[in-house]
């Protein structure tokens, strides 16, 4: 599998973990473009695969290149579902947001997700904001993480599990990953395709390139 990280300056260490790990690539996220210097010289020292993320808002996600172009939720998510550039859209469930009386507010409906299946979006579910929670918010984002599979699979929404680590060390394995995923909803067959669905699109859009 491959998986989604933020490193600051610390590539080689999230290498090294991946290493351990038994993973088979990194999608290192980055802010702003990063040099293909930088990557290809990361590249030239691991047999691991390297591929080059951006965060893109509502604003930036038209105009920008990237192996994966990844954005956080927030008030936007239907433009980016509908009309932007996104790839991947994670963290629906971290919203302020209040809970409905009988129905988690998680973030997803019926018209975003009927939108990300026609545009091929891929909803991401981080492993890392669930482990930087607090008690009570991990129950709150276990909870609305359960409803969000619920309603991926109905419509058949691309699904991934990453870890989205922001440290080397909260990185984790694809079998961990997978059991993560299970334990949010998702049938087995659901947490494999899903610890691979990044790896798919991106093989994906550089046939298409």
């Amino acid at each position: 599998m491959i998986d989604i990280v933020f490193p600051k300056d610390n590539e080689q260490e999230f290498i090294d973990i991946a290493k351990r790990l038994k993973l088979k690539g990194l999608c290192f996220v980055y802010p702003d473009v990063k040099s293909k210097e930088t990557l290809d010289e990361l590249r030239k020292n691991t047999k691991l695969k390297i591929y080059h993320g951006l965060l893109v808002d509502h604003k930036t996600a038209g105009k920008s290149k990237a192996d994966l172009l990844i954005a956080k939720s927030g008030e936007h998510d239907r433009f980016l579902i509908e009309q932007g550039k996104a790839n991947l859209l994670f963290e629906l469930e971290q919203s302020s947001r209040k809970d409905f009386m009988h129905q988690k507010n998680a973030g997803l409906n019926q018209v975003l997700c009927r939108l990300a299946s026609e545009k091929n979006k891929i909803i991401g579910f981080s492993f890392f904001s669930v482990l930087k929670a607090k008690p009570r918010q991990q129950s709150r984002t276990f909870g609305r993480m359960m409803q969000n599979v619920m309603v991926c699979r109905k419509y058949e929404v691309n699904m991934c599990l990453a870890s989205f680590a922001e440290d080397p060390f909260d990185m984790r394995s694809q079998y961990e990953l997978m059991s993560f995923g299970v334990n949010i909803g998702m049938h087995a067959k659901e947490a494999k395709d899903a610890v691979i669905s990044v790896s798919d699109h991106i093989a994906k859009k550089k046939r298409r390139a």
